[in-house]
């Protein structure tokens, strides 16, 4: 399998008990890849092959989750995994519905203003709990665009484009060198 086959869903941030669980960030704004019977792909930090690990139980904890593993059955075993990184295969996700997108399908493509032509290419997308801001980089700065309906006029993923009509005096922030 190759490395485009998975998704990063989130990171492995503590341990929790004595039985292995571990307490798992999700880079989601849902927990519903996290299931009972689904197999995660984690990834140490110094290691280059992802190892397969299935849920056996899924609770929300807090602001995080706290999941156990197959195979993981001490305190010691989870702390072993604590800031790997964790994966699903991408063929696992829903379908999202009509308007709505994983991040995973607008990191990297092109956003042109209706104005100015091309703006640059979208680097990564963060939550403010409004709503959500893709962080659109060129040579000389980095823009940060709401996703919001007015912004965002069209998202077409075959082109791998999105036109948006930034509004007025929508800061810019320069790239340090």
């Amino acid at each position: 399998m190759k490395n485009d086959d998975f998704l990063l869903i989130g990171k492995i941030v503590g341990a929790h008990g004595v039985k292995g669980a571990v307490r798992i960030y999700s880079y989601g704004s849902s927990y519903s890849v996290f299931k009972t019977g689904i197999s995660l792909y984690i990834k140490k930090k110094s290691a280059q092959t992802f190892i397969k690990h299935l849920i056996t139980s899924v609770s929300p904890y807090k602001q995080i989750i706290r999941i156990n593993l197959k195979n993981i059955s001490s305190r010691n075993d989870a702390e072993e995994l604590i800031s790997s990184d964790i994966f699903i295969k991408k063929n696992l996700l829903e379908k999202p519905e009509a308007g709505t997108y994983y991040w995973c399908q607008l990191t990297g493509i092109f956003v042109f203003n209706l104005d100015e032509g091309l703006l640059g290419i979208v680097e990564r997308i963060f939550s403010t709990g409004a709503n959500d801001v893709l962080v659109v980089k060129n040579k000389k700065e980095e823009i940060l665009i709401p996703f919001t309906e007015n912004v965002i006029k069209e998202v077409n993923l075959k082109k791998k484009i999105i036109k948006v009509d930034l509004p007025e005096g929508l800061p810019r922030y320069k790239i340090k060198t």
